[in-house]
């Protein structure tokens, strides 16, 4: 995909895409969450290669690493309209919202700009971390100073709370690792969490366990994903995915995913409940 680095500063950078962010694992024939996902992490990386955001080249010097600890995703229901047909010209723009102590969160807009659209608002919350030791690290002096202004954002969609425990009745599916899931970290990459949570919620939808959702629930679009990264996960580990719906609203569907008997992934998915105007005439 051709990108075009058209804004370099500080605390934003913005890039210009031709091509579509599409690969063969949707059934539904449109652009996927996890797809997404990586095709933002893939824009944002090239568009930081002059090192000027954040100050990267001061950052070089430091023996630090930064760690995704979570991953809100708002997603517009017209990207699902979106296919591999599709020819359009999207816009990245990715800013640094909030310094916290070890913690950064930035926010990243994909938009298409035949359209002025905003079809995906992600939020993401990093954590800077000692490359030897891989425990958090503060921040440097020089960076807090500096970055003072956004010391205070208030990010609503990050407010935290409490991880649950599946309840019992629960749907679970089981799957190992495949070392194609793997990152050039050798970690399972981010968005596989989010495919394979959505891979649970279409084996619990055959087995009628989430009603009011019926057949294919690759057909309902996504409206919101919210990921937290709570452990790593390596090829051949066996998970156990848990998934049920949320009582005070049936849309949402809330995901464990367990290695042993630790939790390695908390994930919160919500769905429209009215079925896409796809094209795709779904087996399942």
């Amino acid at each position: 995909m051709a990108q075009q680095l058209v804004r370099d500063e500080t605390t934003c950078i913005e890039v210009l895409a031709y091509g579509v962010p599409f690969n063969y694992d949707d059934r539904s024939g449109n652009w996927t969450p996890w797809n997404l996902s990586i095709f933002l992490d893939g824009a944002e990386l090239q568009a930081a290669e002059t090192m000027v955001f954040m100050d990267g080249k001061k950052w070089s010097n430091e023996n630090k690493i930064f760690v995704r600890l979570r991953q809100v995703m708002v997603m517009n229901p017209e990207v699902f309209k979106y296919n591999h047909m599709t020819r359009t010209k999207l816009q990245i723009t990715k800013t640094l919202e909030k310094v916290g102590t070890t913690s950064l969160i930035f926010r990243t807009k994909l938009k298409d700009v035949n359209t002025e659209t905003i079809l995906v608002d992600r939020y993401m919350m990093v954590v800077g971390m000692n490359a030897s030791s891989r425990r958090p690290e503060k921040h440097a002096d020089w960076f807090i100073q500096k970055y003072s202004g956004l010391k205070n954002t208030e990010v609503p969609l990050m407010t935290k709370s409490e991880i649950p425990t599946p309840p019992l009745n629960c749907f679970t599916q089981t799957l190992v690792v495949r070392y194609s899931d793997l990152d050039f970290n050798y970690h399972t990459n981010q968005s596989v969490y989010i495919k394979i949570c959505h891979d649970c919620a279409a084996a619990a939808c055959n087995s009628k366990k989430l009603l009011p959702f019926e057949g294919d629930i690759s057909l309902y679009p996504i409206l919101f994903i919210d990921v937290r990264y709570l452990g790593e996960t390596l090829a051949e580990d066996k998970l156990f995915i848990n998934v049920w719906q949320d009582d005070a609203d049936l849309s949402t569907l809330k995901f464990v995913i367990y290695k042993d008997e630790r939790k390695v992934n908390y994930t919160v998915m919500k769905l429209d409940l009215q079925k896409s105007n796809s094209n795709s005439q779904s087996k399942l």
